[in-house]
């Protein structure tokens, strides 16, 4: 009998049919239903500019809804922070009083001591006087990305149902970034799934010259494989998506502490288990309400509808303006259609990658397949570009720089956004511009990033999903899919965008308008590393010891020697030298688990990759990381900090909510490896522009 039943739920549960089928794999338990109400007023009652004062433990009690300074106005940043700061005080002496045992003063009193109901007594007031926190509310941030999300939803459906996987899991953008591709966190985090660098190069491509985090097609074939992953190793949905924002191993040992979701929820104290990723959960489930509701949130909302193109498998290196010249198709078109292709590609300093699919837009002119087929084949290279970059030294100058490398002296300061004099530093690298390449001056850029910003709010950039059935009969205009036999080609229709944004004409520096100082003469700390006065810190120009400082034969093979650099780690440089981390280990005596510091001297093996080839790798892993940064972010302004007793370089990093790597830009002088009480540092004050991610 025991067997039969067995089998029984067995058969249910490979047909999905019957009672195992009705199961939610995403269940609201009771404890958390407070938490869920909550995030679903922060993404459908209040804008981004309207926040609560809660308690971070009982999100039920909302002490008060603030207004915020307008972000774009002078000096927001420090006034909004003012004023939390000052309502949180507030209450926080209200809640001390009421604890003491005194009687309600007056209104706002009683109300505050009503939101606690049944327990308000003295030790509940007293903990909720160091749980008081501020929550930006999100409507108009929900909102676009609700509209946005409706050019995914059914190719994410199909992709995470192929996986074997709930298809409800096509609603976490919705938490990660509102269903933005271009969304950019402060550590790294990129697209709609908000993958992390190293995360991402599990499952994707994350170079210099293509990310597919960005992709939101693509991002999703690498989220439903993660997710997998953590379903398989933690047993259940609600710690599966947990560990997406708190990390599996953590996960494993909260459930290995408390066991199950709820236990984790209600009694978990992990060192990193704060607020965040006790919530996450919450948040989702909140967010799948919503979106799968949105009719009851929202009024005239109308969602964009998928878009169908044409995918073209590139069978060696193309520039990206042959390709465009060739199907007649602007490249912002091809950028917008191909989110993962970074900029160097777009600049000419990088091919698109061979093995690409390719998308192109639907509305081309002529026979797609014939036009695919009459791609001259000398458009095709062997090989990608190289990186060329220059590290400054002591008596260099723009010009001299410029001329060593047969470059225009107006197309070095473009590529590095130099000053007006041309200024340079030593310890600075600077990158070399390919003879062929386009140079956009910074300031041109900046208003054609404005504009594709303007479209994502507009919600009309063209959003890619893969079609592979013949077109409905609510579509009578689009054609029928087709499939070339060779593999090569596959057809898909594409909507038009309604706008186009055209690189505006920009005029080139003429080189009488360009002085050559000398390279700047300034102090080298004891610690050997170059300084840069923070006044003249350029964000298009990488800093640092990116060279080998000596390779030398031993054991018949050549073994350089560098110096560890802000963000490095011994995975980078394994991944960069096609070797086993352990390799580097055993070479320079560390033992696993022995994390390296910065200025750290290590010795790497050239085995499989030559020191030329490692130093371009380097250089683009640093340039790659700050291009992407300064896309989303701008420093505002810069404050002074005084390290203070117990202060580490790791602490600072959560304090200031800023990564490692911007911190050391910002102070050379320091010793960031052994801070001392009562140096001053540099804290650069960052703020989101297009793409990045606001802070909560």
């Amino acid at each position: 009998m025991i067997f039969k039943q067995a089998i029984l739920i067995f058969f249910l549960i490979l047909s999905g049919s019957g009672a195992m089928a009705a199961i939610d794999p995403f269940p609201v338990y009771d404890s958390i239903r407070p938490n869920v109400e909550f995030w679903k007023k922060v993404y459908t009652e209040y804008p981004s500019s309207m926040g609560y004062i809660h308690d971070s433990r009982r999100l039920d009690i909302i002490y008060e809804v603030i207004k915020l300074v307008d972000r774009n106005k002078s000096g927001a940043r420090r006034k909004n922070k003012k004023k939390i700061k000052q309502v949180k005080a507030k209450y926080k002496i209200i809640l001390e009083q009421l604890a003491g045992g005194k009687k309600p003063a007056n209104a706002e009193e009683k109300r505050v001591l009503a939101l606690f109901k049944t327990k308000a007594d003295k030790k509940s007031l007293l903990a909720a006087r160091n749980n008081i926190r501020f929550q930006l509310c999100q409507r108009d941030r929900f909102l676009p990305g609700l509209i946005r999300s409706g050019a995914y939803l059914a190719e994410m459906k199909k992709i995470f149902h192929d996986y074997g996987l709930p298809e409800d899991l096509i609603y976490l953008p919705h938490v990660e970034s509102s269903f933005n591709y271009k969304a950019y966190s402060k550590f790294g985090a990129a697209g709609i799934w908000q993958f992390t660098r190293s995360t991402g190069r599990r499952f994707m491509t994350v170079n210099y010259t293509l990310d597919e985090r960005r992709d939101p097609i693509r991002a999703t074939h690498a989220a439903a494989r993660f997710l997998k992953e953590n379903y398989q190793k933690l047993g259940c949905w609600p710690l599966a998506l947990t560990a997406y924002n708190h990390g599996v191993n953590g996960m494993e040992r909260a459930q290995k502490s408390k066991g199950g979701y709820e236990n984790i929820f209600n009694s978990y104290k992990g060192r990193r288990f704060k607020f965040a990723s006790r919530n996450f959960y919450s948040e989702f489930l909140a967010a799948r309400e919503i979106a799968k509701n949105y009719q009851q949130y929202f009024t005239d909302v109308t969602m964009e509808l998928p878009v169908k193109t044409y995918e073209l498998k590139l069978s060696g290196y193309v520039d990206v303006k042959d390709v465009a010249r060739h199907f007649k198709v602007d490249l912002e078109t091809i950028r917008e259609l191909n989110p993962g292709l970074r900029k160097p590609v777009f600049d000419g300093q990088k091919y698109i990658p061979r093995g690409y699919y390719l998308r192109l837009p639907r509305r081309l002119n002529g026979d797609f397949k014939k036009l695919a087929a009459a791609l001259p084949a000398e458009i095709f290279k062997t090989k990608q570009k190289p990186s060329r970059f220059y590290r400054v030294e002591r008596g260099d100058t723009a010009g001299l720089v410029a001329r060593r490398h047969g470059v225009r002296l107006a197309d070095l300061i473009m590529a590095n956004n130099l000053n007006s004099r041309a200024m340079i530093y030593a310890g600075q690298n600077l990158r070399i511009p390919s003879l062929d390449e386009k140079i956009i001056p910074r300031k041109a850029e900046s208003g054609n990033i404005a504009m594709a910003a303007l479209k994502v709010e507009k919600g009309i950039v063209p959003l890619v999903v893969e079609v592979k059935e013949v077109a409905t009969p609510t579509e009578p205009r689009q054609p029928v899919v087709e499939k070339i036999k060779a593999g090569e080609v596959v057809m898909k229709p594409v909507k038009t965008p309604e706008a186009q944004i055209m690189p505006q004409p920009v005029e080139t520096p003429k080189r009488a308008e360009v002085t050559e100082p000398e390279v700047e003469k300034f102090e080298k700390p004891g610690g050997g590393r170059e300084v840069l006065p923070v006044a003249e810190l350029n964000s298009s120009v990488v800093m640092g010891d990116l060279e080998v400082i000596t390779v030398n034969l031993q054991a018949g093979r050549q073994v350089g020697t560098i110096v560890v650099q802000a963000g490095e780690t011994l995975g980078h440089y394994a991944d960069w030298l096609s070797i086993p981390t352990q390799q580097i280990r055993r070479l320079n005596g560390l033992p696993f688990g022995r994390a390296i510091h910065l200025d750290q001297k290590i010795k790497i093996p050239f085995s499989k990759v030559n020191r030329d080839e490692f130093v371009v790798k380097r250089y683009e892993y640093h340039k790659e990381i700050e291009e992407d940064f300064f896309a989303a972010y701008r420093v505002e302004e810069i404050q002074d900090y005084k390290v203070r007793r117990g202060d580490n370089i790791w602490n600072l990093c959560r304090e200031f909510d800023l990564p490692f790597w911007l911190i050391n830009k910002y102070n050379s002088r320091i010793d960031l490896n052994s801070l001392m009480p009562g140096q001053k540092m540099n804290v650069p004050v960052v703020r989101p522009v297009a793409g990045g991610l606001e802070d909560s």
